[in-house]
């Protein structure tokens, strides 16, 4: 049995969400181009630095977000983060042969 690590006596889990990578950077899925942009955008206005990767960086309807965790971020960073990506829209609108077939893929707390 592979001993498991105990958490120092400080930590609190706050929420839970799984990450769909092992690293410190964090894939958003947006689908296409527009709507990484806009999603970076409304992160910026609200404080939060989190890049569009658009093709031709990435294949074409697979725009996303980067989200690139820090161990220096605080609790209440990374509250602001989950909110904001919460209230992220879901907008389906035509915008092109990149639209996605289905919503995004957001980590959301329960």
């Amino acid at each position: 049995m592979i001993p498991q690590p105990v958490p120092h006596p400080s930590f609190r889990p706050r929420r839970r969400f799984s990450l769909p990578s092992p690293t410190p950077i964090q894939p958003l899925l947006a689908g296409s181009a527009e709507r990484a942009l806009a999603w970076s955008q409304t992160l910026e206005s609200r404080g939060l630095l989190v890049t569009a990767i658009r093709p031709p960086t990435v294949p074409l309807g697979s725009a996303r977000l980067r989200v690139t965790l820090s161990a220096l971020h605080s609790d209440q960073e990374l509250d602001m983060l989950l909110e904001a990506l919460a209230d992220l829209p879901d907008v389906q609108e035509s915008d092109g042969p990149e639209s996605p077939s289905g919503p995004p893929a957001v980590p959301t707390a329960p």
